[in-house]
């Protein structure tokens, strides 16, 4: 109800991001579907809810835009951010900002009087900018055209970019960050032409130009930066990319086995689709191979005279030595051999895992 009364969209502003992500599918059967949800909003495309109760029981919002912010600390953000996300695509819409914490050794400086009234003045002049009306959808966006020369700047980046991410692992994260910021560069060249309109440097809010746009794909690169440098904390200590990771969590789940016929039926999402039972094969070797796995026992033939699909069972620890000194193969090692409190990590003593200390800004 609140989208339909808001047109232009709403903003969920969270001081604690770790509320947000633990609230998703706290009170749904299915897994995933808040995550699909918000993948939707992402799009700002339409929106149809089917209600049981309630008046009116479908609501329809044409443009359904919802932007989140907030800060989170680094451990809590390792935690809720599971690889059930990474693999729905979530994690690769959001846009990490993690510089490294640097001390100043005194006090903050404050922001200065005249900075802070101008931000204030650019952000109020954004709210109001006005929708077009139409007469049978009412408000609607305003399209922006870029002028000639910031289009040929975004088709070259396009191409250099689509270049760029061959370079990179398609089972990576970062392939799918790689896919979204293709067209964030766009989204923040637009923001970025209207807020110069906004602080009164340009005479009217478009076409985007050649500047905003240089800026925008700056900050795009800026953005797979941190994502790469944060990516690199998030997934730490694993050489599993996040489908395997999520088939791990789900065999836990499930009692500790699993058949490639079990994963196709009732498995993560990336194995119910069309070839999901080949996948799921394939990706349980993965898991033998890679130490974590190892053969079931399972009966000659199943219920209806068939051969039996082969079973896998997730392997006994037999060394603590076999988990990594670092929290994120700690975790999988407890997770994946049914153990909690007796195993213990050496705390990490990399300089690099100092910056992470702090809360993200």
């Amino acid at each position: 109800m609140a989208l339909q009364d808001n047109p232009r969209g709403l903003l969920v502003h969270r001081d604690e991001l770790s509320g947000w992500l633990a609230s998703f599918d706290m009170y749904r059967a299915t897994r995933g579907a808040d995550a699909a949800r918000w993948n939707e909003l992402y799009h700002g495309r339409p929106l149809i809810v089917d209600r049981k109760t309630g008046t009116p029981r479908t609501i329809r919002v044409d443009m359904a835009a919802v932007s989140v912010t907030g800060t989170t600390q680094p451990g809590t953000l390792r935690r809720l951010l599971t690889p059930e996300l990474f693999e729905s695509g979530l994690a690769a819409r959001v846009l990490f900002a993690a510089p490294p914490y640097i001390p100043t050794g005194g006090r903050p400086r404050d922001i200065p009087g005249p900075v802070s009234l101008r931000y204030q003045r650019i952000v109020e002049r954004l709210c109001y900018l006005a929708m077009e009306v139409n007469e049978e959808r009412g408000s609607v966006p305003v399209d922006l055209p870029m002028t000639p020369e910031a289009e040929g700047l975004w088709w070259r980046w396009v191409r250099e970019w689509t270049e760029e991410r061959r370079d990179l692992d398609e089972e990576s994260a970062l392939q799918a960050v790689g896919a979204k910021l293709e067209a964030t560069a766009a989204r923040l060249a637009l923001l970025l032409s209207l807020a110069s309109w906004a602080d009164g440097r340009a005479l009217a809010p478009g076409p985007v130009g050649l500047e905003s746009m240089e800026g925008g794909i700056t900050l795009t690169r800026w953005f797979m930066r941190e994502a790469t440098r944060l990516y690199s904390v998030l997934l730490e200590g694993t050489d599993l990319p996040p489908r395997l990771l999520a088939l791990v969590r789900w065999i836990q789940r499930r009692g500790g086995d699993a058949s490639p016929r079990d994963v196709a039926r009732s498995g993560p999402a990336a194995y119910r689709a069309p070839g999901g039972s080949e996948r799921a094969e394939k990706d349980l070797q993965a898991l033998v191979d890679a130490g974590i796995l190892e053969p079931g026992s399972s009966p000659e033939t199943d219920g209806a005279g068939r051969p039996a699909p082969p079973r896998y069972a997730l392997r006994p620890l037999r060394h603590a030595t076999e988990c990594a000194n670092s929290a994120e193969k700690l975790e999988l090692c407890r997770m994946s051999h049914g153990q909690s409190g007796d195993i213990e990590a050496e705390p990490p003593t990399d300089a690099s895992a100092d910056e992470w200390e702090d809360a993200l800004p």
